[in-house]
C-alpha cells in the first residue's frame, strides 16, 4: 500500500489549491483532488516500475503546466520472487510425483492380491476337478462356489492344529502355510467366518483348551503351555474373554459337573 503527500508550497492558499495526478502504467488519465486535499493512496500496487505526475493549480484555479514526477518501482514480495516460483513449481512436481508413486505402488499391491488370489482359485479348482468323477454330470463351477471356502476353511484349521504348541505362530505364518498374502487371507477368513485370522487362531486354541481342561489330570498352567502360551495370564483373559469365564472357574464347573453325575449314577 503506498501514500503519496504532495504541495505546490504555496502555504498561505493550501485550502484553496487543487491537483492533478496520475500513475502510468497504472492509471488511465487524470484525478483531480478537493480543495485542500494533498495526499493520494494507492492500495495493493503490483509490482513494477510506475511514474508518478503531479500538478497542482494557483488560487484563482489556473492549472500550471509544470508537472513534477516520481519514479516507483515497487519489488516483489519474497512469495513473488523467481526463486519463489521455482519452489512453487518444484514443490507441486513433488507432490504429483509422490501421489503418482503411491498409486502405482497401491495399485501394484492390489494387482498381486488379486494374482495370489487367482493362484489360490485356480489350486482349488484343481482340487475340486481331483474329487469329481469324469461322469459327473455337474460342473467344476457348479460346485467350486459350494466347496472353495470349505477347504480353504478347512486348510486354515489343519495349519493352526498342527502349530497350536508353537507361541511364535502368527498371521504372518499361517498366511504363508496356506500359500496366500496376509491381506487376501484376511479378507477371506474375514467374510467366512467373521473373524479376523489372528481372531480365528485364538478361537481355535480356545476350543481346544477347553477340551483340555475338561480332561482330568492336566493344571491351567500346563495346558496354557501346550498352547503355547508361557504367560498364564495373557492365557486366562484370552479364555475368560472366549467363554465368558476363567480357566480355573471352568475347571471346577467341570469337575463339579462329573462328580454330580457319578452321584446321581451311585444313587440311581
Amino acid at each position: 500500500d503506498l501514500e503519496i503527500s504532495f504541495s505546490s508550497l504555496d502555504y498561505l492558499n493550501v485550502s484553496k489549491v487543487r491537483y492533478a495526478y496520475r500513475l502510468l502504467g497504472l492509471d488511465e488519465g487524470w484525478s483531480i483532488t478537493p480543495e485542500g486535499v494533498h495526499t493520494v493512496f494507492y492500495k495493493h500496487l503490483p509490482r513494477g516500475r510506475y511514474t508518478f505526475e503531479v500538478k497542482s493549480t494557483d488560487p484563482y484555479g489556473v492549472w500550471s503546466r509544470e508537472v513534477t514526477t516520481l519514479s516507483i518501482e515497487r519489488l516483489p514480495a519474497f512469495y513473488e520472487t523467481g526463486w519463489a516460483i521455482l519452489f512453487y513449481v518444484l514443490l507441486g512436481a513433488t507432490v504429483i510425483f509422490l501421489g503418482v508413486r503411491f498409486y502405482v505402488r497401491m495399485l501394484k499391491r492390489r494387482n498381486e492380491e488379486l494374482y495370489t488370489d487367482s493362484q489360490v482359485l485356480m489350486q482349488m479348482r484343481d482340487y475340486l476337478k481331483g474329487e469329481e468323477p469324469e461322469t459327473s454330470p455337474v460342473s467344476v463351477s457348479d460346485l467350486e462356489f459350494a466347496k472353495l471356502d470349505d477347504i480353504l476353511l478347512k486348510k486354515v484349521l489343519k495349519v493352526v492344529e498342527d502349530n497350536l504348541s508353537e507361541p511364535s505362530f502368527d498371521v504372518s505364518l499361517l498366511a504363508r502355510e496356506v500359500g496366500m498374502s496376509r491381506s487376501s487371507l484376511t479378507r477371506k477368513l474375514k467374510a467366512i467366518t467373521g473373524l479376523t485370522p489372528l481372531e480365528y487362531i485364538r478361537r481355535v486354541k480356545m476350543t481346544h483348551a477347553r477340551r483340555l481342561l475338561s480332561e482330568s489330570g492336566r493344571s491351567v498352567s500346563e495346558v496354557a503351555e501346550m498352547l503355547g502360551y508361557f504367560n498364564r495370564k495373557y492365557f486366562t483373559s484370552c479364555f475368560k474373554e472366549e467363554f465368558g469365564v476363567t480357566p480355573s472357574h471352568f475347571q471346577k464347573q467341570e469337575r463339579e459337573g462329573v462328580e454330580m453325575s457319578q452321584r446321581e449314577d451311585i444313587n440311581g
